[in-house]
């Protein structure tokens, strides 16, 4: 009966350190934040007063980085993604909205005037649903400006970026795509070969970037 009971507390001590083990593990991988002043040259230093860059330390080789500017002229500030790998972008506003906290340390977020997202194939939820309702509404024909203006302010995209600024008090005022045209599937594949693009449409809204610039929410 004894030995029973000395093997029961073996085993059962053995159970509560690899639990603790894991858990240990478990807090070790939690990705942190990390934070670096740029160097500020020519143009930048003329126009902005810092410029931050944060990014994720994980385990696996994301990329994904963000640049946080303020001006010199009024301290609005200006918020950039980069990255060179495909993320989804409701991963992605999950991903910045977890950094807001740290940033809102460094800069004053009820400045924040814009936000600069790359294009849209760069997101395969949002490449698909936009070139899905773009294809219903204007077929495979690239529209002039105010009418992607008004496309983007009534697409799904708008929500998105409301309901994720709603603790900042700001709202999605106007978009700009800079060199916008369409790019078919073929094209796309050739530009980018390391990409991936299964369920995607047949073609994207292609441009320099998407610029969202921002207002404050009336209530």
């Amino acid at each position: 009966m004894e030995h029973l009971k000395s093997t029961l507390t073996i085993c059962f001590a053995m159970i509560f350190l690899i639990s603790c083990t894991e858990k240990s593990k478990t807090k070790v991988n939690r990705p942190t934040l990390k934070k670096e002043i740029m160097e500020r040259t020519g143009y930048t230093e003329e126009t902005y007063s810092k410029v931050y860059k944060y990014y994720w330390v994980t385990e696996d080789t994301s990329d994904l980085k963000f640049d946080v500017y303020e001006r010199k002229a009024d301290s609005t500030v200006m918020f950039s993604s980069e990255h060179h790998k495909q993320i989804d972008f409701a991963v992605l506003l999950d991903s910045v909205n977890g950094a807001f906290t740290k940033i809102n340390s460094d800069f004053d977020l009820s400045k924040l005037e814009s936000l600069i997202f790359k294009q849209p194939l760069y997101y395969p939820d949002l490449n698909r649903e936009l070139s899905q309702a773009y294809e219903a509404r204007y077929g495979k024909v690239a529209v002039d400006y105010p009418t992607l203006q008004q496309f983007l302010l009534s697409a799904p995209i708008t929500l998105k970026i409301n309901t994720f600024l709603k603790p900042l008090n700001k709202k999605v005022k106007s978009y700009s795509i800079e060199k916008f045209h369409l790019l078919s599937l073929e094209q796309i594949k050739k530009f980018y070969p390391d990409m991936q693009f299964e369920n995607d449409p047949d073609f994207t809204l292609f441009g320099s970037g998407i610029y969202v610039e921002l207002e404050n929410k009336v209530e």
